[in-house]
């Protein structure tokens, strides 16, 4: 079967999904009058699933069927599984002052009736997502005093994730910092991470980070500290963990279909807020598009870290895998993805890479 049979054989399984999901929506909303749209948890699980299995078989085709297919999904009245995994949700819906009042109120452990306001540094504009924003959000925090604030969601393995951390962290500290500035006036910072995959080999779902002095673990300084929030951990969470607003956070953050949505936003009017934000994306043609886009994009690139690891295209020493794994983030983020894939066959073209990305 030659490449473009494959592609027509690829497609035609996807419109037949359409279809083919259309008629179970029809058909199990039948005498069920607006079932769909005034109760947006009542979607079946199978019908999920089958969304999320045609965006998987939209991934592979080429670029102008594959924008083809999204756009008609993002224009139907199909059920998105919106996930808050996805970077642009998590932003999107964090944006929500209230939902993310109740997210660091967990995190910080802190009453929220403490949180006087929040400030986003970096306005969210629907329509104007970059790459190098993904998952990142940037929030000062009025408290009794000022708190500035960087979470970044990160559901991708990062080789260097503990000096990228430290980095924003410093980067954030030092910001304010202008000719003839005290630095007593310097504000106190605190870099989240919400990761799928470890940075220490700690049995725990969250950490706190400080600045300490080794033998009396005397705190140096509150001014800079980091907390870890690891999702992978959530069913080994001990049963003290389990009784956290962390945990509870957690789960909501992970969770993966609209039964659990539904339960979580019982629990409380910010995790209700945070679900609200989410049926919003999947009510909104223009948010589903980007949405669904960014899925896409999440796939193509385990694919492609797949398929490289797989072909032995890393580098055998672990700084050289790590060094290839940045250089196809870049160029990913940069748009060059396809021709990343390239430059398996050209050792000099992967060199010249290197150093046009600095590498």
């Amino acid at each position: 079967m030659t490449g473009k049979e494959i592609r027509k054989e690829t497609k035609e399984a996807v419109l037949s999904s359409d279809r083919d999901l259309q008629k179970q929506q029809h058909k199990l909303a039948d005498g069920q009058p607006g079932v769909w749209e005034t109760n947006p948890y009542r979607t079946h699980p199978q019908l999920l699933m089958d969304m999320d299995r045609i965006i998987r078989e939209i991934a592979p085709l080429p670029e102008k069927a594959r924008m083809e297919q999204i756009r008609k999904l993002a224009d139907s009245d199909q059920k998105l599984n919106v996930r808050l995994v996805n970077d642009f949700a998590f932003r999107r819906v964090f944006h929500n002052k209230k939902a993310l009042t109740g997210l660091l109120a967990a995190l910080l452990d802190i009453p929220t009736e403490e949180i006087v306001d929040l400030e986003f540094l970096d306005p969210f504009q629907q329509g104007d997502y970059t790459a190098d924003k993904e998952g990142i959000l940037d929030v000062k925090v009025h408290l009794n005093h000022e708190r500035k604030i960087n979470i970044e969601l990160q559901v991708r393995q990062q080789s260097y994730w503990k000096e990228r951390s430290l980095f924003y962290l410093s980067r954030m500290y030092t910001s304010d910092l202008t000719s003839g500035t005290e630095y007593s006036a310097l504000e106190p910072c605190i870099h989240i991470s919400i990761l799928t995959f470890d940075v220490l080999e700690l049995d725990r779902l969250y950490l706190v980070v400080r600045l300490i002095e080794e033998k009396t673990s005397k705190v140096y300084s509150d001014k800079m500290s980091l907390r870890v929030l690891y999702l992978n951990k959530i069913n080994t969470a001990d049963e003290k963990e389990q009784q956290t607003e962390v945990y509870q956070w957690a789960r909501l953050i992970s969770a993966g279909d609209w039964k659990l949505l539904e339960e979580m936003a019982m629990q409380d009017e910010y995790k209700q807020q945070v679900v609200g934000e989410m049926e919003r994306i999947n009510s909104d043609r223009t948010l589903r598009y980007q949405y669904i886009t960014r899925e896409i994009e999440q796939l193509d690139r385990n694919s492609m870290r797949k398929d490289y690891i797989d072909q032995g295209i890393k580098i055998g020493e672990e700084r050289g895998e790590k060094r290839l794994f940045a250089l196809m983030d870049r160029m990913t983020a940069a748009g060059e993805g396809d021709r990343f894939r390239l430059l398996k066959d050209d050792p000099e073209a992967l060199k010249r890479k290197y150093r046009e990305y600095h590498l």
